[in-house]
């Protein structure tokens, strides 16, 4: 159809131009062909390049199907679902940070189909830092308590390695020290540390984790409060202990969190933390059979200890293991230790 309606209006111009410039009839006509064949070629192509991007089978931009609406709305391709899973299996779902394949928006919307199909409900979700992420923290540990002290309550059977590195920090704090025990949860740290010897008290989020707590070690000191705000003098400290209690927090958020624990430690005074291996964080929609969120984030320990670096810590030792698959544990688990300058 392009080629015909360019041949016509071709002819058309050449015979005009063939009389009035050149006042020649078949140079007219012969300008009007090829007029008409330039024409007609453009106007047939870019009718069918049309065709072509109207198509509902189109690609998407990287030559492959992605998540596209088809017309009617219908999504087209799905992420692997969320897995409903306990706390420590190794199957845990890895939720990226973003998601970089999405399309752009349209800011401008003038003669479109705005009627958007809703959202993929079974893709997984994005791993977002809310701004309350420590009440969403002590929610998670609030419900899932009970559960929790039952799998993980006994630092003793089968983790020989765990209690080495805390033995060490013991030794390194001296007898006597005064510590806080962090993200204590049930006490089974807190404990052990005062087994060592060490005055040692336990702080956590969680009411229902303290109540545990308090009933499997009454003689043991617990309070309630967040390690983002603590609430202790300057220099009152001789250890600090965040055993994997420092996983929750956004990479953002690390800097202050550790000038905090600098801050309270006296110089000459112990940091210890632990933390499990990897880049990606994980999101929890459930746990222990309880519909509860929580993001789980992993970090890297030259990272970690290059930020206890730039709060004032001196890091003394790095220690990291292989994964425990008996324990369900999925990556490599990593401790630090960490001095506060003087003394």
């Amino acid at each position: 159809m392009g080629l015909s309606v360019g041949l016509s209006l071709g002819t058309a111009i050449g015979i005009v131009l063939g009389m009035t410039v050149f006042d020649n009839l078949a140079l007219g006509l012969a300008l009007g062909l090829g007029f008409g064949t330039a024409i007609g070629a453009g106007a047939g192509a870019g009718i069918g390049a049309g065709a072509g991007l109207a198509s509902p089978g189109g690609r998407g931009e990287r030559g492959g199907r992605g998540a596209w609406p088809e017309p009617g709305g219908r999504p087209v391709g799905r992420g692997p679902g969320r897995q409903r899973l306990a706390l420590g299996s190794p199957a845990m779902t890895d939720a990226p940070d973003r998601v970089n394949d999405a399309p752009d928006l349209v800011s401008d919307t003038s003669g479109l189909v705005t009627d958007t199909p809703g959202p993929v409900t079974d893709a997984p979700a994005l791993v977002t830092d809310a701004p309350d992420f420590v009440s969403e923290t002590r929610l998670f540990y609030d419900t899932v308590a009970e559960e929790y002290a039952v799998q993980f309550g006994d630092l003793r059977p089968g983790t020989p390695l765990d209690r080495g590195v805390l033995h060490g920090f013991a030794e390194l704090v001296g007898e006597g020290g005064e510590v806080a025990d962090l993200g204590c949860g049930p006490g089974r740290v807190t404990a052990y540390l005062a087994s060592q010897g060490l005055s040692v008290f336990g702080l956590d989020l969680s009411e229902s984790m303290l109540a545990i707590a308090r009933r499997e070690n009454p003689g043991l000191r617990f309070e309630q409060g967040s390690m983002q705000e603590l609430d202790l003098p300057d220099g009152s400290l001789d250890g600090v202990v965040a055993w994997y209690s420092i996983i929750h927090t956004p990479q953002e958020h690390l800097p202050a969190l550790f000038a905090g624990f600098h801050r309270v430690l006296r110089p000459g005074g112990h940091l210890l933390v632990g933390f499990q291996c990897g880049d990606e964080p994980r999101r929890y929609e459930e746990a222990f059979g309880h519909q509860v969120s929580l993001t789980f984030r992993r970090g890297r320990p030259e990272r970690v200890g290059a930020l206890l670096s730039g709060a004032g810590f001196t890091v003394r030792a790095t220690t990291v293991r292989e994964p425990d698959e008996a324990r369900g544990e999925p990556v490599a688990q990593a401790s630090l230790v960490a001095r506060k300058p003087g003394e």
